[in-house]
């Protein structure tokens, strides 16, 4: 970032480890639980730290003492997976008539209690990638994967089916499951008139 017209380094409070809620622990409590905060974004790895508890004036307004405990090694686990039940191969049509489904079940972590959105990453642009959601008391999916019938018939190689979700940072920053990839053959599909006669 800029400060003074010059280019600085500074942390950033979104994606850092940090306590999940601020705690005054009251004078006569010897034991305190906190709950560590780990941004989903971080990624799944071993994150040293260490607790601070700071002794506040009876104004509480200033610091007269701080102790801190020895370092702890944390191991978060993944708040979200997904398991392919359904062959990784399909046929998916473009335009109407009976097409591929994509199945499967999402895992969600304990805590972890958030509507879960399917897709497909990686698609050309003229293939709009569909998407199913997954409400929160339910770990089944089932993705039906269609296109407009003007999309060209073609093989699609190396699709990224993810389950997605909101996270607690910012809107634009999502949690993502894990990848498997899909092959997709697009095949030509009836015309909506066709249909409908």
């Amino acid at each position: 970032v800029k400060q003074n017209n010059k280019d600085v380094q500074v942390d950033d409070p979104d994606r850092a480890l940090r306590l999940a809620e601020n705690s005054v622990i009251e004078a006569n409590v010897n034991e305190h639980t906190v709950n560590v905060w780990v941004p989903a974004d971080l990624g799944v790895r071993n994150w040293s730290f260490v607790v601070v508890a700071e002794l506040l004036s009876a104004d509480e307004k200033s610091v007269v003492a701080t102790a801190s405990t020895m370092a702890f090694t944390l191991n978060p686990a993944d708040a979200l997976s997904m398991k392919l039940t359904s062959e990784a191969t399909l046929e998916a049509k473009a335009g109407v008539g009976e097409t591929g489904m994509l199945s499967g079940t999402i895992t969600r972590s304990e805590g972890f209690t958030k509507p879960v959105q399917v897709t497909l990453r990686g698609l050309p642009g003229e293939y709009p990638a569909p998407v199913v959601e997954v409400p929160a008391d339910q770990t089944e999916f089932k993705l039906e994967v269609r296109f407009p019938e003007n999309a060209p018939p073609k093989k699609l190689e190396n699709i990224q089916l993810v389950a997605q979700s909101d996270s607690d940072l910012k809107p634009e920053v999502k949690i993502s499951s894990n990848i498997t990839n899909v092959t997709i053959n697009v095949v030509a599909g009836e015309k909506a008139e066709e249909k409908n006669e």
